[in-house]
């Protein structure tokens, strides 16, 4: 009878409550009155002190409760009864176990397979080989997509654009599939009040936020010698933006790789197995997955492979053969190791020479190694699994046939041992690696080695709440932050059955269930969206060991399960996922399995509210999951203490966490490159989406005041004093033509300014006119958002040295100078520079002017009139004095430089009035009143006429004529508005003077004036900018 004790014992009966025992919140406790002695004994626990628990079973030998999470001694008494009613009672004490904060991470030995030797041979050798291949982009069907591609940036993928998978209802809601995120975009599940679960749900979406894998297309075959495979695109239902495929999403987000050693699983949910296959990721779950051995006769063999302490190895080899992540669908690994055996490790990417792996096989000359990944398996692996120059092909199912030699180059589906083994190379290659990541020198980890000072109090109080109130240790137990892993499940300080690889306890709905250990469903999304590992295998079998066990189907893990799970058992799994560490968790956001949180904030807001899909998910809700009750001081707290369990190596990509280039695609066809980094790190890693982009920037020259025709060199400064990354940099400036050159210093990625990086960009202009020069560096963030700088001003004075003739006597400063004479500015005072006079001029007006060079000057005149030693000219002609002297004693010889009527300048009896000459002989003419010119072309006085000699440097020999500038295109209209004297400088700006007051759009001014049209469109649609 249930409940009832018979013996053939006789006397007073005696409870015996059994001893007291210490335990953890939410351990499942089972008290133990069997030792009590009595004749047909019936038991009755009762509680007497504490924390009031659900006692299950109160009326047997045996009942049981889960621990709450309190810091208090829970009391029970046992009361039995024999069979003529006499009584005895005891009790007994459940004291909670002091919860103290996990040691440092160092204290943890690094799990690896203890039959590791009969596989690898050179470990340094092997982690080489794994670390290639793991950052190889040329492993991808598309010769892009490495394993680091999704795991670059503290283990995990930082991308914000082409990172969305619509969930399982297939449509997109926070998000297009080619989009970049935004952090407005987050959480996938918002509420009114952030505190209450309850409150009114503003937004909600089963989109997730995965990694990016690749296009969709169906395998072909390899290409030898080339990376990329040849593929047969297939239309993406579901990813493509106009029908064009994009790049495909997976349905998880991306866990890290950085310290994922530590796990008993890996993937979500758990899929990669502890026992490594040396095929895929299912260990023994795969009862056809062999590899191929060298036996003593040199025969080759199928052998099974069952290594464990391998989950890393499972996982390393799902991904290369994924339809969704890296591989067209339908490629096998002895199709990679077919490929990859042609190719030069990492031939498309630098590898930093100070690499704290691969730095000694670094091309000094270019990209790539300088071995071969033929000869690294060599060197890392035993002769057994690639000695033999036997020929393997594989039937549909993938089982091998190995065959002799047929004596010729082999087809493509036909394969030697080293490419038929290639996914045991390539699994223990990359768990070699991946264990050399581990982050244990956290402030954290510093503070728990003795340095106080390493946390702040902040850190310290979240430390705490940690513990206590929050109960985040709960399932983030340990140096790993994790239950996931070997340490919390495997590794006991007795020998015994595994019993910490499922649990029993109560759930949210208080029955009691059992679980795996280290799987929890915390309501993130409603359970039926994604099982997690309540999931199945390819196989059909349950992914939890709670099912296997229940099941009895024996291909779980190779351990004794005590006590064993009744058939009819409560099993609670369905939408539980792994733990995941919290170590580096400020790096590796988005968070949860459907990267449904942007922010730590978001996170702790979610755990204090009790969840999202509390009440939906009861029937598998881990039971802490529940309002916390934290305040907002509370949760600034924790997720401070969470920040102190980042690794500063992983934040500035310090060795071990260096690693070669790599181009990653980041949306619209582009590939963004993260540059190669040696062991002494680099740039820090960015956030995912909650950014602070900003930039120091500052302009100087080098002069400030200048003579016109001086260059001055600008320099602008540009320093990311942000968190983002910034690109697509354009400098918008007033200085015209200047053409900015840089960025200089760029250190890192290619046109990409890191955070913490200062570029320098500078531009040589020619200044017309003192002027305050303005730039202003437009850029944009990793969310492709613009960013701008303030307007950066400099100042610099132009000295105008004028040339000028004037058309009356005048008196300057006590000197006395006649319209024959030209005259010079310097932009302080007036000296004379050509004295008609001296030449017989007298009382000729000069009309128009060049100064050619310091001894050499044309002129037009007026009038018709005779010149000593030359004959009569025409207002039309143009002049060339050669000077043996200027100055008060003018002197030298004239000779005809141009005659209008020769170059047909005859049909209004055009007079010139101004003139120059541009850098390739162009003869520019301004004439008084209209002109029409050879070629019907028409000018009026506000005009600039080109006249382009046949014959270079003969301006008599004929030429051809065109509009130069067009005064009614910019304002120079009426008749005042005559030009009369002209020159154009080597930077094209054009300086004018008008017959009589001008008015321009931006300015006015007097006939002895001169104002100047600035990076002029030239030709009959004539504009500049004027000052």
């Amino acid at each position: 009878m249930l409940g009832i004790v018979s013996s053939i014992y006789a006397g007073t009966p005696i409870a015996n409550a059994g001893p007291d025992q210490i335990v953890g919140p939410g351990d499942f406790v089972q008290l133990d009155g069997t030792a009590s002695t009595g004749d047909g004994l019936s038991f009755s626990w009762v509680q007497i002190e504490g924390e009031i628990v659900v006692l299950t079973g109160a009326t047997t030998a045996t009942p049981s409760f889960v621990f709450p999470n309190v810091n208090e001694t829970l009391i029970f008494q046992l009361t039995v009864t024999d069979i003529d009613g006499v009584t005895d009672s005891d009790t007994v004490a459940i004291i909670p176990e002091e919860i103290g904060a996990p040691p440092s991470l160092k204290t943890i030995a690094i799990p690896e397979p203890p039959d590791l030797n009969d596989y690898v041979v050179n470990r340094d050798a092997a982690i080489q080989l794994g670390k290639a291949l793991f950052w190889d982009m040329q492993v991808g069907s598309d010769g892009v997509q490495a394993c680091a591609t999704c795991h670059y940036s503290a283990g995990t993928d930082n991308r914000a654009t082409n990172r969305l998978h619509p969930g399982a209802d297939s449509i997109f809601q926070a998000g297009t599939p080619d989009g970049t995120l935004q952090l407005d975009d987050f959480p996938f599940h918002k509420l009114a009040d952030p505190a209450d679960r309850n409150s009114t749900v503003l937004f909600d979406t089963d989109d997730v936020a995965g990694g990016q894998g690749v296009e969709m297309q169906n395998f072909v075959s390899i290409v030898p010698g080339n990376a990329e495979d040849a593929g047969q695109p297939v239309p993406d239902p579901i990813f493509n933006v106009n029908g064009q495929n994009v790049h495909q999403v997976t349905g998880r987000d991306t866990p890290s790789v950085i310290n994922a050693v530590f796990n008993v699983r890996n993937f979500w949910d758990g899929r990669a197995n502890f026992v490594f296959n040396g095929v895929n990721p299912f260990g023994q779950r795969d009862p056809n997955a062999v590899v191929l051995e060298v036996q003593p006769d040199d025969s080759v063999v199928p052998v099974t492979v069952r290594l464990q302490f391998a989950s890393l190895a499972s996982q390393a080899v799902g991904p290369p053969n994924s339809a969704v992540e890296m591989a067209w669908n339908g490629r096998t690994f002895p199709d990679i190791g077919k490929k990859m055996l042609t190719l030069t490790p990492l031939g498309k990417q630098i590898v930093d020479p100070t690499d704290s792996v691969l730095g000694p096989l670094a091309n000094p000359s270019g990209p790539g190694l300088t071995i071969s990944y033929e000869d690294l398996i060599k060197t890392a692996f035993n002769p057994e699994y690639w000695d033999s120059d036997v020929m393997v092909v594989f039937d549909a199912n993938g089982n091998p046939t190995v065959l002799p030699n047929p004596g010729r180059p082999l087809s493509l589906d036909e394969y030697t041992l080293m490419e038929a083994n290639f996914s045991l190379f390539f699994g223990l290659a990359v768990q070699l690696y991946e264990s050399t990541l581990v982050s244990d020198n956290a402030p954290y980890d510093q503070f728990q080695e003795g340095n106080d000072a390493a946390l702040t109090d902040q850190q310290k109080l979240g430390l705490q709440l940690f513990i206590g109130k929050a109960n985040c240790i709960a399932c983030h137990d340990g140096p790993e932050f994790s239950k996931a892993t070997v340490s919390h499940i495997l590794v006991h300080s007795e020998p015994g059955p595994a019993e910490e690889l499922i649990e029993r306890m109560l759930m949210g709905d208080g029955g009691l269930a059992v679980y795996d250990n280290g799987f929890y469903n915390i309501g993130v999304r409603p359970t039926s969206e994604d099982l997690g590992v309540g999931g199945t295998d390819p196989f059909g079998n349950p992914l939890s060991f709670t099912r296997l066990i229940q099941q009895g189907i024996i291909v779980g893990p190779p351990f004794l399960i005590n006590p064993p799970v009744n058939p009819t058992e409560r099993v609670a799994v369905d939408g539980s996922f792994k733990t995941p560490t919290l170590r580096n968790i400020e790096l590796t956001a988005p968070y949860m399995h459907n990267g449904g949180m942007a922010t730590l904030e978001q996170v702790m807001e979610f755990y204090n509210r009790g969840g999202d899909f509390h009440d939906e998910n009861m029937a598998d809700l881990d039971p802490n999951i529940g309002n916390l009750g934290l305040t907002q001081e509370e949760i600034d707290a924790l997720v401070a203490f969470m920040i102190s369990l980042t690794d500063e190596r992983v934040r500035y990509q310090q060795a071990p966490f260096d690693h070669p280039q790599l181009f990653i695609p980041d949306g619209n066809g582009e590939l963004l490159e993260i540059p190669a980094v040696g062991a002494t790190g680099g740039p820090p890693l960015q956030p995912f989406v909650d950014i602070h982009p900003s930039m120091a920037v500052s302009m100087t020259a080098d002069k400030t005041n200048v003579v016109l025709g001086e260059q001055v060199v600008y320099t602008v400064t540009i320093e990311n004093t942000g968190d983002s990354n910034l690109d697509k940099f354009v400098l918008n400036t007033n200085l015209g033509n200047c053409i900015w050159d840089g960025p200089y210093n760029d250190q890192w990625g290619s046109n990409i300014l890191e955070v913490g990086e200062t570029w320098t960009y500078t531009c040589t202009t020619t200044p017309a006119v003192s002027q305050t020069h303005t730039v202003v560096v437009n850029a944009e963030d990793k969310l492709n958002n613009p960013i701008s700088s303030d307007p950066l001003e400099w100042s610099v004075d132009v000295l105008v040295p004028v040339y000028f003739s004037i058309g009356k006597k005048v008196s300057v400063t006590g000197n006395t100078y006649s319209n024959e004479d030209v005259l010079y500015y310097d932009g302080s005072t007036i000296s004379i520079f050509f004295d008609g006079s001296d030449l017989g001029l007298n009382r000729s007006n000069i009309d128009a002017l060049y100064v050619m060079d310091a001894s050499t000057l044309l002129l037009s005149f007026d009038r018709p009139l005779t010149i000593p030693g030359l004959g009569t000219v025409d207002d039309s002609d143009i002049v060339r004095f050669d000077a043996t002297s200027l100055g008060t004693n003018t002197a030298g010889t004239f000779s005809m430089f141009f005659r209008g009527a020769t170059a047909g300048l005859t049909t209004n009896g055009e007079d010139i009035d101004g003139m120059s000459l541009l850098p390739d002989g162009t003869l520019l003419v301004s004439v008084y009143g209209g002109a029409r010119v050879p070629g019907n072309i028409r000018a009026n006085d506000e005009d600039l006429l080109a006249f382009t000699p046949n014959i270079s440097g003969n301006y008599n020999s004929g030429g051809t004529w065109s509009l130069y500038f067009d005064g009614s295109d910019v304002s120079l209209t009426t008749s005042y508005e005559d030009v009369n004297g002209v020159t154009v400088i080597s930077t094209g700006d054009i300086y004018l003077t008008t017959i009589g007051e001008y008015s321009l759009p931006v300015f006015s001014g007097e006939n002895e004036d001169i104002f100047v049209c600035q990076w002029p469109v030239t030709g009959s649609a004539t504009s500049c900018t004027y000052a």
